[in-house]
């Protein structure tokens, strides 16, 4: 089963077992504030613009259906943000160390030391 949901600035997949999001509005013949797409029968394929829903026509669904079978995961990108995120979360325990000397947990230091090792720089 495939699923689009593209709401509040998101866009939201799942590609079989694969789950996907990014911050981008894909560009379809139609204009749209808000979308809710799926492969199965009898599901709820509609679009919003400017507060009135849309029911999806056929053709409208094969353009999302087409630019679907483009997508591809971004697994460097990917590992990139989950390493990054997991720094910025445990970033407070390096802060209360150096303001008041108490210690970062061993097994935080070696999961920190482990996310910057994910970290693949485009440079």
């Amino acid at each position: 089963m495939n699923t689009f949901t593209y709401e509040y600035g998101n866009s939201f997949l799942r590609l079989g077992e694969q789950t996907l999001s990014s911050g981008l509005k894909p560009e379809f013949s139609f204009s749209y504030d808000g979308l809710r797409y799926t492969s199965v029968t009898n599901g709820t394929n509609v679009y919003t613009f400017e507060d009135v829903e849309y029911a999806l026509s056929s053709e409208e669904i094969s353009e999302i259906e087409t630019y679907l079978a483009t997508i591809v995961e971004d697994t460097v990108g990917s590992t990139n943000f989950r390493a990054r995120d997991f720094l910025r979360q445990t970033d407070w325990y390096i802060v209360r160390q150096m303001e008041t000397g108490e210690a970062v947990p061993v097994n935080v230091l070696a999961d920190r030391a482990e996310a910057r090792e994910h970290i693949v720089d485009d440079e």
